[in-house]
């Protein structure tokens, strides 16, 4: 098991084009590959994820996001 720190990137981005997402998610993967599983406690995974979601909140009566993908640490 690899020990010592470890360094986490979140982030939360909104666009008004489906075709940004999308490039961004293209331009993550090979971060995704390269990202580690935690172990936070008696061997439980902390995973991280990437996920793409259509978001409803601005709309009128507001809904919740749909997801279109998640994409999980050791899925790629």
């Amino acid at each position: 098991m690899e020990v010592g720190m470890k360094y986490r990137l979140m982030a939360d981005l909104t666009f008004d084009d489906e075709v940004t997402l999308w490039q961004l998610r293209d331009a993550l993967l090979p971060f995704v590959k390269k990202a580690k599983r935690l172990v936070v406690a008696n061997d439980v995974l902390d995973s991280g994820f990437v996920e793409l979601h259509r978001c409803f909140h601005d709309e009128t009566p507001a809904r919740l996001c749909e997801v279109i993908r998640r994409i999980e640490v050791g899925e790629v």
